[in-house]
């Protein structure tokens, strides 16, 4: 039995406990479709645990990562056909969650059906997040257990400060049971071997240095 649920069911009241946790729950969906109809393509924002979290605009360091890791995860994703990216504004549905992760990918078997007008994406294959100081305890607590739970087989978390990238992969532990285990951090002279997509090998160097990238993506596209 879930050890929740048994913890529950020792309470003496228990289906006072039970309703308290059905109106917390309707009250936490009514404030989740809330955050829907209020949520605009100009925003960023995302609903974890109940709360809307609204990120401020990116610092420089942040946003020129991010556009190194498009341009190389997205060179090899589309020569390769593998299947798609999507960087920073597609709202990926979680269980009670909202994420908006800085980017992911997703297999050709699950793209096969998506339509123009999709505003919620389903788990991705491989995830992204890059550090902040206001989003780490985040990207290391609730976003990774819940990727985890929710069958990521890949994280990254990328720390522009240090140049470094510690990499996560989805195992099962025991009957279904699965952790992001850590696998690796990788220095700016290493390269790292990607999980999800099978062939690629990606220099850290790259991931922070533009002309670096540059070279990288050119490596890719002409292999």
């Amino acid at each position: 039995m879930n050890k929740i649920v048994d913890l529950i069911l020792q309470e003496p009241n228990v289906e006072e406990v039970l309703e308290e946790a059905r109106r917390a729950y309707e009250s936490e969906q009514r404030a989740r479709a809330e955050f829907i109809e209020w949520l605009t393509p100009e925003v960023k924002a995302e609903f974890i645990l109940g709360d809307v979290i609204v990120h401020s605009p990116a610092e420089e360091m942040h946003t020129k990562t991010l556009m190194n890791l498009v341009k190389l995860v997205g060179a090899f994703v589309d020569k390769k056909q593998l299947g798609k990216i999507r960087a920073e504004k597609a709202l990926v549905r979680l269980g009670r969650h909202d994420f908006e992760p800085d980017l992911s990918f997703w297999s050709s078997k699950k793209t096969h059906d998506w339509t123009s007008d999709m505003m919620f994406y389903s788990t991705p294959d491989f995830v992204i997040e890059i550090l902040s100081k206001s989003t780490e305890n985040r990207d290391r607590g609730i976003k990774r257990t819940t990727y985890q739970n929710y069958g990521v087989a890949e994280y990254w978390i990328v720390n522009p400060m240090q140049e470094v990238v510690e990499q996560y992969e989805n195992v099962l532990k025991r009957a279904g049971i699965h952790e992001l285990q850590h696998r690796a951090t990788y220095g700016i002279s290493d390269d790292i071997p990607c999980i999800s997509l099978a062939e690629l090998q990606l220099p850290v160097e790259a991931i922070f240095d533009e002309a670096k990238c540059f070279a990288a993506q050119s490596k890719i596209l002409l292999e």
